[in-house]
């Protein structure tokens, strides 16, 4: 009984998933993301993670601020360029994944969730979008800007 609870549990989420992926795989994509795209990507995650590394207080407001700036500007086009890539080459899982990260990235900004719970999303969006370059055989970068 508990594997078939478990199953269904897989499934409903897969199906919660599934107007996620319909938007990537519809949405317009290069065959590639450039090397550009690729560090703007990674940069501009780790340029939101520092931003609020370490902030409490009155600062946090700020913070949160350049935080949201460096994702929105720098990372969020091509973490849709990169999940339209992993839709396209079948790892529609781990484009799953990329872009549930990413929406919670994105509700912890537009609710005002607590820097910490935004520094946790940030964190597993980077990692999400370090796995899916790594599915389509791309080069990724950690925040200390060494190259992997």
């Amino acid at each position: 009984m508990e594997a078939v609870v478990c199953s269904l549990r897989r499934v409903s989420r897969l199906l919660l998933l599934l107007p996620l992926l319909v938007v990537a795989a519809c949405s317009p994509t290069p065959d590639a993301l450039s090397t550009a795209d690729q560090e703007d990507l990674l940069r501009g995650l780790c340029e939101a993670i520092a931003a609020i590394d370490g902030v409490a207080g009155d600062a946090a407001d700020a913070a949160i601020g350049t935080a949201e700036a460096a994702f929105f500007t720098r990372a969020h086009a091509p973490l849709h360029t990169l999940a339209g890539r992993l839709t396209d080459d079948g790892t529609v899982s781990t484009a799953a994944e990329l872009l549930v990260a990413k929406q919670r990235v994105e509700s912890s900004f537009d609710q005002g969730l607590p820097i910490s719970i935004l520094h946790d999303n940030l964190a597993t969006l980077l990692d999400a979008a370090d796995a899916g370059l790594e599915a389509v055989g791309l080069r990724h970068l950690d925040c200390s800007g060494s190259s992997q």
